[in-house]
């Protein structure tokens, strides 16, 4: 019996994680990638966090999606011979009692997850920063980390073109074989490349890499920014928001965010940083905050793998094995990220 055979159009994080699920499963997979300025997936930082540090509970179906993203992802370092995962703890200050007395009741709900009276600041290289913010506790959330999403894109990429699977073009319908499945996964591009989410709510970030000497590598700041190691002396703070200004690259108000978050965490001096780098992309959120997973408007074998905003780490292995088990006739969709949420599919609204 011939392996089924699909057409991954986009091979950001979302398209690429689907495309290697698939094809592990027994599919036939091709993947189509046309990078532009803005795309999200390039500038990423990969990160992974249990909790949403706002309301301080954890975050949609990562009770699944946790161990699911770890499973498939370790699979991978195995299959592709190289490292990605980054395993690091978050830590927050706690300078007001209020804060702390949030995090004392929230970790008494989430254990698993949360501390709020962390000792390890000392060991962490954190003196500094304790003294120079008056810290009264520290917050930690544990199992977080990071994904090397550059690497790992690099890695499948490579292992797709030795086995001529990988296509660098812009996808038409003409490409399309009547036969094989298509997947859309083209991030904000999906709706003006002819796509259908019209009801994406795109979100520009832009963040800051650069070298910092003897700053903290085994832990994850977040304060307003999060201060993220990257090996080395070299670490990456983000992220700003933006849901008006689509253009692909920084912009000086999005480098004067950073800057100021920055300072608040580094001091007015910046502790010696040097030599930055501001990137920018364009996150393709979704209108819900839940991934857009199902069936396309477009017909029979027709499906999208979308809007996981800065999500995609944690969410796409799990949901990537739904999507491919509905596919096969063999699963049920999340209903909270099923496109069948949307209603009709319509063609018009977004412009990015």
């Amino acid at each position: 019996m011939d392996s089924p055979s699909v057409v991954v159009v986009g091979a950001g994080l979302a398209g690429t994680v689907l495309g290697r699920t698939l094809q592990k499963r027994g599919w036939s997979v091709r993947v189509f990638q046309h990078t532009k300025p803005g795309a999200a997936t390039p500038v990423a930082a990969g990160l992974w966090n249990p909790i949403n540090f706002f309301r301080l509970i954890p975050g949609w179906r990562v009770e699944e999606a946790l161990p699911a993203m770890l499973a498939f992802f370790e699979a991978e370092e195995r299959d592709l011979g190289q490292i990605f995962l980054n395993h690091r703890p978050y830590v927050q200050p706690l300078l007001h009692q209020a804060h702390r007395l949030q995090w004392e009741d929230a970790a008494a709900k989430y254990p698993r997850w949360l501390d709020a009276d962390w000792q390890g600041a000392g060991d962490a290289g954190l003196d500094p920063f304790e003294r120079a913010w008056g810290v009264l506790a520290w917050g930690l959330v544990r199992e977080a980390g990071w994904l090397d999403v550059e690497g790992y894109i690099e890695a499948c990429r490579q292992r797709w073109q030795s086995q001529g699977r990988w296509v660098d073009a812009l996808w038409t319908e003409a490409d399309q074989d009547a036969q094989a499945s298509m997947v859309d996964a083209r991030g904000v591009f999906a709706h003006r490349e002819g796509g259908s989410l019209a009801r994406l709510k795109p979100t520009k970030g832009e963040l800051v890499e650069f070298t910092l000497p003897n700053g903290p590598a085994s832990v994850m700041i977040k304060r307003d920014l999060f201060l993220q190691p990257l090996g080395g002396d070299r670490y990456r703070a983000g992220a700003t928001f933006e849901w008006h200004d689509f253009s692909p690259g920084p912009t000086e108000q999005g480098k004067a965010k950073l800057h100021a978050g920055l300072v608040q965490l580094l001091g007015e001096d910046l502790s010696g940083a040097h030599d930055f780098d501001y990137k920018a992309g364009i996150r393709p959120s979704s209108h819900d905050r839940r991934p857009y997973v199902g069936a396309h408007h477009r017909g029979v074998n027709r499906w999208v793998f979308n809007g996981f905003g800065a999500k995609g780490v944690l969410l796409a292995p799990l949901l990537a094995s739904e999507l491919a088990a509905a596919m096969e006739g063999k699963g049920v969709l999340n209903p909270e990220a099923d496109t069948k949420r949307l209603g009709p599919f319509h063609s018009g609204g977004l412009a990015v």
